[in-house]
C-alpha cells in the first residue's frame, strides 16, 4: 500500500491541474502557490499533516493569524479562494472525505469604481503622438487599437498580423484562459493601423514577422512597452497620473454604456467570463442614465396634465 500523500504534494497535484487543465495564467499560479505554500507552513507548525485530517477549526486559525499580520482584506479574500479552491479540488478527487474550506466566508470587501477617461480626456490621447516617423505612427496606432477594441494590455502586446482583418475591421483577441474574442476596429483605427504598417515596411523596420506592435529594434512589443508608450502620452496631454491601459479599457466600457449599450453586450466586447465583472462598469452619472431614459422611455417626455383639466 502506497503511503499517504503529504500536503504539500496535494498542493504540488493542485497546482498542475490548474495548469495543465484550466489553463491559469502564470501570475494567478504564482499567487496560489504562495499561498498555499503559506498554508502548509501554518498547518504544519508543529509537524506533518495530511489533507484529510484538516478541519474548519484548522483554517480558520490560519486565517487568524493572516489577520493578525494586517493583511488588506482584498489579500485575506484572495488567500481564502486560494484555500477554497484547493480543498474543493480535493473533495472532487476523492483525496478528503469532505470539504473542510466550504464554510469559509470570503471577507467582505467594497469594490473601487474603476477609474475612466471622459471622451474628452481619450481624444487628447488620441492626438497627443507627434511626427510622420514610424514609432509616432506606431502609437497612434496602438493607442486607436487600445480604445476601440477594449484590448488587455497582454492581449494587444500579443496581436499578430493573421489576427487583423482591415476589410471587416475585426481584431481576434486572446484574452484570459486562452479564450478567443473578435473585437471591433473602429475606421480610425484601421487608418492607423494601415498607416504604421505601410511606414514599418518602408523603412523596413520589421525583425519579428509576426508581431503587430514593433519595439524600436523591430521585436515585439512587451506588455510593459504597450504601458510606456500610454503613459508617456498621457502625461503629454496632461492626463491624471496613473493613466494606463486597464484605464483606458474602462473607459472604453463606460462609454458603451454611457451610448446605450447593455451589460450582456459590453461583457461579450470585454471579453468577461462573468457578468458579475461588467457590473463595477454601472457607474453612469445621473444625466448619462437621465439621457437614456429620456430617449428610451415611453412616457419619459409626456406633457404633465394642465391644472385646469377638471381632475376630480
Amino acid at each position: 500500500m502506497s503511503p499517504a500523500a503529504s500536503l504539500l504534494d496535494d498542493v504540488e497535484a493542485f497546482l498542475h491541474h490548474q495548469e495543465t487543465a484550466r489553463h491559469l495564467s502564470p501570475h494567478t499560479l504564482r499567487a496560489y502557490t504562495g499561498d498555499l505554500v503559506e498554508l502548509v507552513e501554518t498547518l504544519e507548525a508543529e509537524g506533518p499533516v495530511a489533507a484529510a485530517s484538516v478541519d474548519v477549526v484548522a483554517l480558520r486559525r490560519h486565517l487568524g493569524h493572516l489577520a493578525e499580520r494586517g493583511l488588506h482584506v482584498r489579500s485575506v479574500a484572495r488567500k481564502v479562494s486560494a484555500v477554497r479552491a484547493f480543498f474543493r479540488w480535493l473533495a472532487t478527487e476523492g483525496r478528503v472525505p469532505v470539504d473542510p474550506a466550504a464554510a469559509l466566508r470570503i471577507p467582505k470587501r467594497g469594490r473601487p469604481l474603476p477609474r475612466f477617461l471622459s471622451k474628452a480626456q481619450v481624444e487628447a490621447l488620441l492626438v497627443a503622438p507627434r511626427g510622420d516617423g514610424w514609432t509616432a505612427r506606431r502609437d497612434r496606432a496602438l493607442l486607436e487599437t487600445l480604445y476601440s477594441t477594449g484590448a488587455r494590455v497582454a492581449e494587444a502586446a500579443a496581436l499578430d498580423l493573421a489576427d487583423l482583418d482591415m476589410v471587416d475591421g475585426t481584431a481576434l483577441l486572446r484574452g484570459k484562459g486562452r479564450k478567443e474574442r473578435l473585437a471591433g476596429l473602429g475606421r480610425p483605427a484601421v487608418a492607423a493601423l494601415q498607416a504604421y504598417l505601410d511606414a514599418t515596411e518602408r523603412e523596413r523596420r520589421r525583425r519579428h514577422r509576426a508581431a503587430v506592435f514593433l519595439n524600436k529594434s523591430g521585436g515585439r512589443l512587451s506588455v510593459r512597452g504597450v504601458a510606456r508608450v500610454l503613459e508617456g502620452h498621457a502625461l503629454a496631454a496632461g492626463l491624471p497620473a496613473g493613466t494606463s491601459p486597464h484605464v483606458l479599457r474602462h473607459s472604453f466600457a463606460t462609454h458603451l454604456l454611457e451610448a446605450g449599450a447593455n451589460l450582456r453586450e459590453v461583457q461579450e466586447l470585454l471579453g468577461h467570463a462573468s457578468l458579475a465583472s461588467t457590473q463595477v462598469y454601472t457607474h453612469l452619472t445621473l444625466d448619462a442614465l437621465k439621457r437614456v431614459y429620456d430617449a428610451a422611455h415611453p412616457r419619459a417626455r409626456s406633457t404633465p396634465p394642465s391644472s385646469d383639466d377638471g381632475g376630480a
